[in-house]
């Protein structure tokens, strides 16, 4: 979040890159394929999350050291909270779980068939750090409560399968990006 650290994922390993201040270019040793990955918003620890894997993994930054071993259930997207406190684990069939990054117990669990991620594995954080917006397969977004996973609102994007969702800083617009080189783009208020 600082632009401190950047990860890059080659669906093979990750790479992390330090601060220009001497760090080279280090590959993460993930004993399997990666597809996702995700630093924490103090920049401390990025989790890498399978391509048909059986871990997410999480890694301290500044050294590669793995941290914690967590179960996937194949192809599993990764985000932190932005407060940090929390590991979100997007997985095939509309699984989404939440981990307790102090303790890494499981905090929360929602399942959601209809919805599934086995496209988007894609989520973004509204700045109040409740709220997120979660791709589905069924070219919608839902904007989700993270505490009691209710959804709040509803947002049809059309533009087919999806690869990226973002809010705003002030959390008054949410964009979703398709394969086919189409955004779309919503006031959330309406």
């Amino acid at each position: 979040p600082q632009g401190a650290l950047l990860t890059v994922v080659d669906r093979f390993r990750l790479v992390w890159l330090a601060r220009p201040d001497g760090g080279l270019p280090a590959p993460l040793a993930a004993p399997q394929p990666v597809s996702f990955a995700a630093v924490s918003p103090d920049g401390e620890l990025v989790a890498t999350g399978p391509q048909r894997g059986t871990a997410v993994y999480v890694w301290r930054a500044r050294d590669g050291r793995p941290v914690k071993e967590l179960p996937s259930g194949g192809t599993t997207g990764v985000t932190f909270t932005p407060d940090g406190r929390r590991l979100l684990l997007l997985e095939p069939e509309g699984a989404l779980r939440s981990y307790a990054v102090d303790g890494w117990h499981l905090v929360a669990e929602r399942r959601d068939p209809e919805a599934g991620f086995t496209r988007g594995y894609r989520v973004a954080f509204h700045p109040d750090g409740r709220h997120l917006l979660a791709g589905n397969n069924d070219e919608t977004a839902r904007l989700i409560d993270s505490e009691t996973w209710q959804v709040v609102r509803q947002y049809t994007w059309a533009i087919g399968r999806l690869t990226a969702t973002a809010v705003s800083p002030d959390g008054m617009l949410a964009a979703a990006g398709g394969a086919k080189g189409r955004v779309v783009v919503w006031d959330l208020d309406l």
